[in-house]
């Protein structure tokens, strides 16, 4: 990290005074900056998703969509919040089915033997 940018960042996005800038040491310093801009991320997120809600509600209103939809659906498409996009990161849960169990049961269901199969 340059001078410039130590600088930049505390002068400017950290608005410290010279004599807190100089007695912080590098991780406090870097743990403050990593702080500041995941707050800024988030205010900006939150205003994004304001903006694309304020938009949908003013598309549906406006009467011109051909096709019945809702606000939630229209805001989806504008803008994924980071909240949506930890919803769909999280896992899903899938279940894998033994064909093999599957097969033998319908076998029996149904009174087959595997010669009767086609494969």
């Amino acid at each position: 990290m340059t001078i410039e940018n130590i600088y930049k960042y505390g002068y400017g996005l950290l608005k410290l005074d010279q004599q807190t800038l100089y007695s912080m040491d590098c991780f406090e310093f870097i743990e403050r900056v990593e702080g500041s801009l995941l707050w800024h991320e988030y205010q900006l997120d939150e205003q994004l998703n304001n903006q694309a809600w304020f938009t949908a509600n003013l598309m549906m209103a406006s009467g011109n969509m051909k096709k019945s939809t809702d606000a939630l659906k229209l805001k989806k498409g504008l803008y994924k919040s980071l909240e949506d996009l930890e919803e769909e990161s999280k896992t899903k849960v899938t279940v894998k089915k033994d064909y093999e169990d599957e097969k033998a049961k319908l076998l029996g269901r149904f009174g087959l033997d595997e010669s009767q199969l086609n494969s």
